[in-house]
């Protein structure tokens, strides 16, 4: 996901490539791999490709839904009163 996000424009703030990064990680079907080798002897060539294009959509999408959502929100968040 990281190589693709960081070809996008939201690569150039770093707040708004992490915001689209966790935005696309929750519209993901969930996977469990530990290390790169799990993936690489788990899933055929097929599936690789499927969760790549998954991926991708998952980007642009979460990259719109946060650009959307940034002209919405103030700039600086109130700090809160804890008690």
């Amino acid at each position: 996901m990281l190589d693709y996000l960081s070809e996008r424009e939201e690569a150039q703030n770093q707040e708004l490539m992490e915001d689209v990064a966790c935005v696309a990680l929750n519209l993901l079907p969930p996977h469990y791999v530990r290390h790169s080798i799990d993936l690489a002897m788990h899933i055929n060539d097929e599936e690789r490709e499927k969760m790549v294009i998954q991926v991708q959509q998952a980007v642009i999408k979460a990259a719109e839904l946060v650009k959307s959502n940034a002209a919405r929100r103030p700039a600086k968040f109130p700090k809160l009163k804890l008690n």
